[in-house]
């Protein structure tokens, strides 16, 4: 199995403080790990073009981020 390394404190040798809090917001939306991993590596307009995966050090403005992305209705 393969676990995506973004999501590690390499330093720590731990799981990134963000990454419970982001899963909790996908599953919340109905969607999955995989949903997840893809949106953490995509460049996002709520990042100002960068990728969520890129902001794990800043845990409120990644989560956020991802709240307004998967709670965005049409």
């Amino acid at each position: 199995m393969v676990y995506p390394g973004f999501q590690f404190d390499q330093d720590a040798g731990r799981i990134r403080e963000a990454i419970p809090g982001l899963i909790a917001v996908i599953r919340e939306y109905g969607r999955t790990d995989e949903d997840l991993a893809q949106w953490m590596c995509d460049p996002s307009g709520y990042l100002d073009g960068g990728r969520p995966a890129d902001y794990l050090d800043e845990p409120e403005r990644v989560l956020a981020a991802t709240e307004a992305h998967y709670g965005i209705e049409w």
